[in-house]
């Protein structure tokens, strides 16, 4: 998820914390932040949700790297193509 750790690392790097300033902030353990932002790791979409309150942001904003009228449907697709969430038919 390259969305995933750029906007993580952006954020983190606007706000000018360090990996373990986000962990401690997300009540997550620094080596979660530092898989995320190496990239290959595939996090829980609710270890994702603490690494975004944790840098202030929405859980959707990690995810599409953006806050616009498009972005629930993207959130959506993603989530729907990551399996996360089941699809309404």
């Amino acid at each position: 998820m390259d969305v995933l750790k750029e906007n993580v690392e952006r954020r983190r790097d606007e706000l000018g914390m360090t990996n373990a300033q986000v962990a401690i902030a997300a009540g997550v353990t620094e080596r979660t932040v530092y898989r995320i932002i190496e990239g290959g790791y595939d996090p829980k979409l609710s270890t994702v949700a603490k690494v975004a309150r944790g840098l202030g942001v929405p859980t959707g904003y990690l995810l599409v790297g953006r806050l616009d009228e498009g972005s629930v449907n993207d959130i959506a697709r993603v989530a729907l193509a990551a399996g996360k969430v089941a699809s309404r038919k």
